[in-house]
């Protein structure tokens, strides 16, 4: 018999919620909340998140997925700074102020909310030329 199965002949209810936002995104109501279960069970736990969140995204019906999900955006987060962060030894090497590079892509290509809020003083720990190891 599959988990599935088990959970079904049991008339148990799994879900899983995580969200997607800062804490104070969450006061605020704000949160993109991601889902994952059998429909009953979520049915049941929406009106719960809907208080937190802005928009419920559904994930299917694999309770792991809201929160493989949730992994894959902090991922894509952290990547995205590491290419910032390559993006800014790339510019500074060619003679471009480090902030009016930030002011570029924070207002462009990297405007997300997620990205917007790293704070500014990040700007200033990027790596530079000097730190990096040399190739070869």
């Amino acid at each position: 018999m599959s988990w599935r199965s088990a959970i079904q002949a049991a008339s148990l209810l799994i879900s899983r919620s995580t969200g997607v936002g800062r804490p104070d995104v969450a006061a605020r109501g704000e949160l993109n909340v991601l889902v994952a279960g059998g429909r009953g069970a979520l049915s049941r736990v929406e009106p719960v998140l809907a208080l937190i969140g802005k928009r419920i995204w559904n994930m299917g019906e694999t309770p792991a997925a809201a929160h493989a999900a949730k992994i894959a955006c902090n991922m894509m987060i952290t990547m995205a700074i590491e290419a910032m962060a390559e993006a800014v030894v790339l510019t500074e090497a060619n003679g471009l102020e480090r902030e009016r590079f930030f002011d570029l892509i924070l207002n462009t290509l990297f405007g997300s909310r997620a990205i917007r809020s790293i704070p500014p003083t990040s700007c200033r720990r990027c790596m530079n030329p000097a730190s990096r190891p040399a190739s070869g």
